[in-house]
């Protein structure tokens, strides 16, 4: 028999595997520093936040675009975007996992794994590995 608990930490668990290939999607699309943060345990908004920079506004805008397009095909999800393609820091949120694509300067100035540092990462480039049935090839950074 299946406890609350355990809904819950399969559901956790189906959300990782869509942030990685979130992740994956927007280190295949060029962004840089793509990080993902576990956040669940912090906050009720989200399990997931997925930051990434976009060199300039002509990749920013790409990267959105394509991004929202590719998440909605392979994965289903409906992404609500915040700000415009190509503006300094967008949002795209998909419920329980938010994406944020920042120009440099902004990624640099709102510091945001710095205001989530109590949120385990998993490893920069780890988005890139293959994935196993339970993740557990994931490198994770606390």
């Amino acid at each position: 028999m299946s406890t609350d608990h355990d809904l819950h930490r399969l559901r956790l668990s189906d959300q990782r595997t869509h942030a990685l290939a979130i992740a994956r999607m927007a280190e295949d699309k060029h962004a840089d520093d793509v990080v993902v943060l576990e956040v669940a345990e912090l906050t009720a908004i989200a399990t997931h936040f997925i930051l990434a920079t976009a060199r300039n506004p002509r990749l920013g805008a790409s990267l959105v675009t394509d991004l929202v397009r590719q998440i909605r095909r392979d994965l289903g999800l409906h992404p609500r975007v915040e700000g415009r393609p190509g503006d300094p820091w967008v949002v795209l949120d998909c419920m329980d996992i938010v994406i944020h694509v920042l120009a440099p300067e902004a990624r640099q100035f709102y510091q945001l794994e710095r205001l989530w540092a109590d949120a385990p990462t998993i490893a920069t480039g780890a988005a890139s590995a293959p994935l196993d049935a339970d993740d557990a090839s994931v490198a994770r950074v606390d």
